[in-house]
């Protein structure tokens, strides 16, 4: 078993009258394996899978690391919903119900993305 500690951090010194610091932290029991990490060009050719199904509930963490153009996207697919459009460095974390795959597909250029899934320890 493997913990990850995501954190998410909102702030702002202009956004309102008083300054916005959010910040919000949780700790996750995953599986050690399988997971899956790293890099891959995404195209605008064919949908990549990123989490195939998965069997149980699981983390997924995308980020858009660089496109050909500034304003390229993805476009990324859960089960078979287009849900979340992300631009150039734009990212997600996102714990999924069993039975979903992840799939992501460019528009505009091409895509490098940075990618991780893990399954949690208990249901």
């Amino acid at each position: 078993m493997a913990t990850l500690i995501p954190k998410l951090s909102l702030t702002s010194e202009d956004y309102l009258s008083d300054p916005l610091n959010l910040t919000s932290t949780y700790r996750v029991d995953v599986i050690s394996d399988p997971t899956e990490f790293g890099r891959a060009s995404i195209t605008t050719a064919t949908s990549k899978t990123i989490m195939p199904t998965n069997s149980s509930y699981s983390y997924v963490y995308i980020k858009v690391l660089e496109g050909t153009n500034k304003t390229d996207t993805i476009t990324i697919t859960i089960g078979t919903l287009d849900k979340i459009k992300l631009r150039v460095g734009e990212f997600f974390f996102l714990p999924l119900f069993n039975a979903q795959q992840v799939k992501a597909i460019a528009i505009g250029g091409t895509c490098k993305v940075e990618y991780g899934y893990w399954s949690r320890s208990e249901a």
